[in-house]
């Protein structure tokens, strides 16, 4: 496959310890797998080519010895490796179901009939290297990941225009842009301002007026893919998406159930009915399970690991009228602060319904939480549901201040004309 390489992806960083770390982590197989890549195209190969390819296959069938195959890196690019090669051994290492710590969802606002989801990756990249490279120096590198149907980019941002260190994981992001989808997932978060520089370069690359912060943090990639890929498609709408709204009408138990339950029906009276098995209500568990299904679905309910549920209410409706109409409001309000973790939260709500210790009708704020996805809301007096912005993540400990007012926030059109030099594209 032929690479067109631009200028920030031969941009060498040399050898010091954070890159001499990512090389001694990665093992042997995939380590050389990584350099016969660099070997087939001429931008990356090294003076003495003919040699080192020669030397290369000999130890690919001698069995590959860590040790000699750095010493060797070491003698073939002796003055450091691009960033092309660096972020290729990073995503080499790091496998991105395997992240450490919390995956982030975010959604792409914007006209959807405009909105430019089906996209050419490598046109988005070069309009957001464009917009970066304004306040910092950057790169980005882009793998697809065909059975996601998605993209996975690194970004680096260097902190001085001369910056010959490969740049460090609190400077570094990770995102997941799905095809055809207004929804991303990002491997942690940077820092507020640097944050803010990169979503306005995606809003910018894809035609979007704003990346929208769903609240939505796992540590399990498959269960945030699930809601980005089937964000139409939670809750209610479910059942449409997996055809589970039809019923078989063939199915004789469906058609055995019809018969509705008479009030006083009983199969015994007196003092022998507190010996018998007393039927249920059939209209009543008819009605629950018909709800739970609309609300969560039929299958298993995507669900989330960690819920928090905020609630700002009243009881006024609880109480008593002739309590509460002599209480003060302020005496009246219930504050409350739910935290609920399981393998499956939004499952374990389900089949809380199913048994009726979720009460008929489910609330509304509920239906719009299995829908959206979320797992951190605010629950009003009036039952409407509200997502919490969360605080930004502290500054890493070891960044330095950033004085230069160049850095500090998304600029006007007219003064990002001003700062428009040194472009490291």
């Amino acid at each position: 496959m032929t690479i067109t390489f631009s200028k920030s992806d031969l941009y060498i960083v040399k050898y010091d310890q954070r890159l001499e770390s990512l090389i001694k982590r990665i093992v042997s197989p995939d380590l050389l797998s990584c350099i016969f890549d660099w070997l087939k195209h001429v931008e990356l190969r090294p003076i003495n080519y003919t040699e080192a390819l020669s030397f290369y296959q000999q130890l690919d069938r001698q069995g590959q010895i860590k040790t000699t195959l750095i010493e060797r890196i070491h003698i073939d690019w002796p003055n450091g490796l691009t960033m092309f090669q660096a972020s290729q051994l990073d995503f080499k290492y790091k496998d991105y179901k395997k992240y450490l710590g919390a995956y982030h969802l975010f959604e792409i606002k914007g006209d959807l009939e405009r909105l430019n989801t089906v996209f050419d990756i490598h046109t988005v990249l070069d309009k957001m290297k464009e917009k970066i490279n304004i306040f910092y120096n950057c790169h980005i590198y882009v793998e697809s990941i065909e059975n996601e149907q998605a993209d996975r980019l690194r970004i680096s941002i260097f902190q001085h225009r001369n910056q010959k260190e490969l740049p460090d994981k609190s400077n570094t992001l990770v995102i997941i842009l799905f095809r055809s989808t207004p929804f991303l997932i990002s491997l942690g978060k940077l820092r507020s301002n640097l944050q803010k520089i990169i979503e306005q370069a995606l809003c910018d690359a894809l035609g979007a007026q704003s990346i929208e912060n769903r609240f939505v943090q796992d540590r399990n990639f498959d269960t945030l893919a699930n809601i980005a890929k089937h964000h139409n498609s939670l809750g209610p709408f479910k059942q449409f998406r997996q055809n589970q709204f039809d019923s078989n009408p063939l199915d004789l138990r469906e058609l055995l159930t019809k018969r509705p339950y008479q009030e006083g029906e009983e199969y015994v009276k007196g003092r022998e009915r507190r010996k018998r098995i007393v039927p249920l209500d059939r209209e009543l568990i008819q009605g629950r399970y018909r709800q739970t299904i609309e609300t969560f679905g039929l299958d298993v309910a995507q669900g989330l690991q960690n819920v928090e549920i905020n609630l700002d209410t009243t009881m006024k409706d609880i109480l008593d009228p002739t309590i509460a109409d002599v209480t003060p409001d302020e005496e009246l309000k219930l504050k409350m602060k739910i935290k609920i973790k399981g393998k499956n939260v939004m499952e374990g709500f389900r089949h809380l319904a199913f048994r009726g210790i979720i009460k008929t009708p489910i609330e509304p704020w509920m239906i719009d939480m299995a829908s959206q996805g979320a797992n951190k809301v605010f629950v009003t007096d009036d039952g409407v549901l509200k997502e919490i912005p969360v605080d930004d993540e502290e500054e890493p400990k070891e960044e330095e201040e950033d004085n230069d007012d160049n850095h500090s926030a998304i600029t006007t059109t007219t003064e990002r004309q001003e700062i428009n030099s040194n472009i490291f594209i």
